[in-house]
Parts: structure tokens; sequence; C-alpha cells
């Protein structure tokens, strides 16, 4: 496997995906890792918000922050989340003597969930203050009411909606915003619900309470937040910050993250873990492996990588989705051409030459022949003999130092392939070729090696020694010197490496 490309590290304001694109060249069956983060919003992509709102007498200095807030919080929240939706609903308690003061209510809809900001602020300014009678409200009774998935017959407004969520199809995630500065009535009658079967209505019902906790209010909210996966934000007195502990829970509310893949057959992605789940505005880390199939055809494959929050697609500022586009190629092709290598100088000098031509055909086979030459190996069993091939049993194309292959071109500067055949008439010999094509000419540019085994397995001419044994043979391509597989630039001839399949 070879890593062709540079990972890119483009980023945009916000959201992200890392990296960008991704490039890489892999043999059939082989495969890449390659590390992948997601900066999720610092929002919930597709929130739904019902504020729940303690009506109660205490709170008539909070109510009248909240009123002057209310088109800020609207726009900050639409900013980050421009699919967001909202709902309010107040509390009460029984009105019913020593609970709540007659003409008190449990729970009551002002505005249900719409992304108009005009529903949402005509919400607000419907919030009033004053009842309440007792110290403890009814907020368990009001917060399954808001849950729903039914509606609820308050003992004095009659049936009254729940907040009036999205579907679950959309994706939305379903945030509660719960304001009090009181203690939480506990059954007996008339009151009805209890820790338990309040957060049990919340989960059936997909949803987080943020618990916006005033002084005077007790733990109730933060063991309903610590249920649900959301938070408590502290209030002053007077609820002036209420607006930025608004943010500030919707800021702390978690969401999913996984990705996914438009990579088809020959090309497979998988994604480790499978998600994961972080804080708005967090990142979150993936491992992908992308592999190719063992029989893939050659060619350029070109997919693409998306991310989904809580199941919608990632974005960016501009709402576009930000996608990694993947481009992956797979060596292919035949190579082509011959010509020959010298060793030694004058008339005493030992030329090697060869010719030939191997490639894939449509459904990935082998085909080809190659014959090798031996003139003037003086002394040796190799002097005067030749090579015939009788079947190409391995071909792999990857890319190497030096230059490209061209012309013509083509997604490969090596071709190594495996031949077995006869030498001099006799089966069994084989041969092994690394042929590079470092362009034109091919004298002095393009360089080969070539081993040749004898029936019994052993090594009888490889062009990187002498024949007078081993030495470092000083014909390499320029910043190939490392590399043992790029031995004789051709003296003469040419090789070419070609993209497609042979005819």
């Amino acid at each position: 496997m070879l890593l062709a490309g540079q990972l890119s590290a483009a980023a945009v304001v916000g959201t992200d995906l890392q990296p960008r694109s991704v490039e890489a060249t892999l043999f059939p069956g082989d495969s890449v890792v390659i590390q992948k983060t997601v900066t999720t919003p610092a929002l919930p992509p597709v929130v739904d918000i019902c504020l729940l709102q303690d009506e109660t007498g205490s709170f008539f200095d909070d109510i009248g922050n909240l009123k002057t807030a209310a088109p800020g919080i609207y726009d900050d929240v639409t900013a980050a989340s421009p699919d967001a939706q909202f709902a309010v609903a107040g509390f009460r308690d029984y009105p019913v003597n020593p609970y709540g003061n007659a003409g008190d209510w449990v729970y009551r809809l002002l505005s249900s969930m719409n992304a108009a900001k005009a529903n949402w602020l005509a919400g607000v300014a419907a919030l009033g203050a004053g009842g309440g009678n007792d110290t403890p409200e009814a907020q368990y009774d009001a917060i399954v009411a808001a849950a729903g998935p039914g509606s609820f017959t308050d003992p004095t407004l009659g049936l009254q909606a729940n907040c009036g969520w999205r579907d679950p199809s959309t994706g939305a995630q379903r945030v509660l915003l719960v304001s009090t500065d009181a203690p939480f009535h506990m059954p007996p009658a008339p009151h009805v619900n209890d820790p338990a079967t309040t957060s049990a209505a919340l989960n059936a019902q997909g949803i987080i309470v943020i618990g916006l906790k005033a002084p005077g209010a007790g733990g109730e909210l933060d063991a309903l937040a610590g249920a649900t996966g959301g938070s408590v934000q502290a209030l002053s007195s007077d609820g002036s910050n209420i607006a930025a502990a608004i943010l500030a829970g919707l800021a702390a509310v978690e969401v999913d993250v996984m990705m996914e893949s438009t990579c088809a057959w020959p090309i497979t992605t998988t994604f480790a873990p499978s998600s994961v789940t972080v804080v708005s505005g967090g990142v979150a880390n993936f491992t992908e492996a992308i592999s190719v199939a063992a029989n893939a055809p050659g060619g350029t494959y070109t997919c693409r990588d998306v991310a989904r929050i809580n199941g919608d697609l990632l974005k960016d500022d501009a709402g576009l989705v930000i996608s990694e586009v993947k481009t992956i190629k797979v060596p292919e092709g035949f190579l082509t051409g011959g010509g020959q290598i010298i060793e030694g100088s004058g008339k005493s000098a030992a030329k090697i030459s060869f010719a030939g031509n191997v490639g894939f055909l449509a459904d990935f086979s082998l085909v080809g022949q190659y014959q090798i030459n031996f003139h003037n190996v003086k002394g040796t069993a190799l002097d005067g003999g030749k090579f015939h091939s009788t079947a190409i049993t391995s071909l792999q194309f990857d890319v190497v130092c030096g230059p490209d292959a061209y012309p013509p071109p083509a997604n490969a500067n090596r071709g190594v392939f495996t031949a077995t055949g006869r030498f001099n008439g006799e089966d069994g010999w084989t041969v092994e070729v690394r042929a590079a094509d470092f362009g034109e000419p091919g004298k002095d540019n393009d360089s080969i090696r070539i081993i040749l085994t004898n029936p019994g397995g052993t090594f009888v001419y490889d062009s990187n020694k002498d024949l007078g044994g081993d030495f470092p043979d000083n014909d390499n391509k320029p910043g190939c010197a490392t590399d043992d597989s790029i031995r004789h630039l051709l003296d003469a001839g040419n090789l070419q490496i070609h993209s497609g399949l042979k005819n």
C-alpha cells in the first residue's frame, strides 16, 4: 500500500470534518487507515425547545427579565441551530387549598412548537406571575403534561396539549427548559407523578431536561437532568441571567455523531467506533479503514464521506453539506517494451536484452509473454541462453521513487511481475522482473531488475549483482539510491506502463 496524497487540512468556522480529501493508491486486497475528526455545531442542528416556566408570584421579576431577553434568545439559538423550533408553557399548582389558589393551573400551553419568532415572543409575553399558595409546586405533573405524548386535562383550564414536539423522524432533539425557584410536590392526590414516573415519561419521549434553577429550588431538577442527559444552570434571584443560562444549557446538550460513506464496491469503508457521543461543539474522533476488494478492477474510484449529527447531515455556516472527497487509485494497466542492460565495457561486456508485454484483461486475468536473451556472458551457463515465458503468474503496479510514467500517462510507474517458462528449451524456470517507466527517453531513464531462478529454486542471475559477485551497481535512478529494486538504467530501449486493460 502506498498513500499517494497528503490529507488536506482546510477548515471552516464552527462545524468541520477533517480530512476534507483523501487520496490513496491501493493494490487489490489492500487497505489504509485514516483518522477522522468531526467538529460538531455549538447547538444540536435540529432542536425542539419548550420553555416550561414557573408562573407563581415569586417569579414576577424573572418573567420580566425573560420578556426583555426573549428576542435575543431566539436570535442566538437560531444562528447556531437554524432549524430550531420553540414552544412556551407555564405551571403553578392545583387550585386546591393548601397547594394553590383559586384560578391557578397545573399546566398551560401558551405557544405550541413553531419556528416563527413571533410565536415564541407571543408565548413569552403571555406568561404572568401570581398565586401558588404554598412553596412547593406541581412541577412533576406539569413536566409530564409537557412531555406528552397525549394531552392533559388541567382541573382549572381543561384539555391542554403537550409542547407540540416534532415527529422523531425529523431528528429533532427535544429539550425541556424547566425554570423554577421551588421544590416539587409529591403524591398523594391531587398530585400524581413522582421522580420515577416523571423520568420515565421524559425518557420515553426522548426529552432532555435543562434545569434553570433559581434560589429556593430543591434537588429535583438535578435528578431529572441527570436522568435524561441534561444539565442544570443557576439563575440569579431576579432571573437577569436567564438568556445566558438557557444558551449555556443548550450548549451542554450531548449529540450523537455518525460517519457515512457513499463508497461502493470495490471500495469499502468501515468506521470505528460506529458512533460517538459528545457535547455540542465538541470533537468526535473516528478511525476509518478503506479497503479494496481482492478482485478489484484497476482504475480510479471517487466517493464521499459525510457526518451526521443526531441523524442530520453536518453542514457549514452557509448551510451546505460538509463532505470528504475520497480518491482511491487501484494500480492497473499493462507493461510493454524492451531494451538492453550492459555489464562491463568493451568487447568483453555482457549484454542482456529483454522484450515483451504483460497486463490485465477485463476479467482481471493475466496475459502476456516475455523473452530474455543473454549475450557474451562467457564462462557461465547463461552465455547464449534464452528465456521464453509460458505463463505470467503475478503482476502488480505501484508508484515508486523517480518521475511519473510518461508518455503514456498512467497511475503507476513500476510494474513487478513473475513468469514461468523455458530456458534453452528446459521447462520449470522462473523470472521476476521489476520494470520502472521513468518517462522518455527510455535509455538512461527507465530501469529494470531481472532475477532468474532455475527449476531447483537456485538464483542463477540477478541484474543487481555483477556476474562475478555482489557489488553496488552505480546505475541507479537519482533519488532512488536506497531502493534496491530499481537497478540498471536501460543502456538501450524503452519501457512503458499504460493505464487501462489489455485488449
